[in-house]
């Protein structure tokens, strides 16, 4: 990104935080480091992922388990 476009980006992101009361600007910081955070895990990460279907409630209770399926439903729940 171009030093210019970073700027401009940067005052944008400073005008909208200025506009936004304490608790919705906690909000929004928590949301942008979870999500920096989701992204950067999955990029590390080493693990080789098996997509399997989910049939039925068992199925799906036992997908619920798996650290790695609650991990990226974290990322997913807080948008």
């Amino acid at each position: 990104m171009e030093q210019a476009n970073l700027d401009d980006a940067i005052n944008a992101i400073i005008k909208a935080m200025g506009q936004m009361d304490s608790n919705e600007l906690g909000i929004t910081i928590q949301e942008a480091v979870q999500c920096i955070l989701c992204t950067l895990y999955g990029a590390s990460s080493n693990v080789k992922h098996s997509i399997q279907p989910v049939n039925g409630l068992s199925d799906l209770i036992r997908a619920l388990n798996d650290p790695y399926v609650r991990k990226e439903l974290d990322c997913f729940c807080l948008h």
